[in-house]
């Protein structure tokens, strides 16, 4: 008996045979995804707003808060040991497996490096 006149001409014409789900697309991760902001430049923070004013929905620019500048602050800073009794066990042990983290200073940083 010839094997191969036995073999149905299909996968799919097989008995038991699964039905394979078309793959899906990834969600999030990609350049457009809703885990992180999108990138804009002026140029396109100003179209939004045109476009937006010309469908007549209101524009509105938030101020940004005002900054004490930490440079001027003259107070003491703590002792490093009372700043690393404030951080969590868990925390510091985590730390330092993960990155062996010591930590060595205590320094003021001025505003200009923090994001607002």
């Amino acid at each position: 008996m010839n094997s191969a006149a036995a073999l149905p001409d299909e996968a799919g014409q097989a008995e038991g045979a699964l039905a394979v789900p078309a793959p899906q697309p990834e969600v999030g991760g990609g350049l457009f995804s809703d885990d992180v902001p999108w990138a804009t430049d002026e140029s396109g923070e100003s179209a939004f707003l045109a476009d937006a004013k010309q469908r007549g929905e209101p524009v509105v620019r938030l101020p940004l808060p005002e900054r004490d500048d930490a440079a001027d602050d003259k107070t003491p800073l703590p002792p490093l040991a009372d700043l690393v009794a404030r951080i969590p066990a868990e925390t510091r042990e985590a730390l330092e497996e993960l990155f062996r983290v010591k930590f060595t200073t205590v320094q003021r940083v001025p505003a200009k490096y923090l994001k607002p």
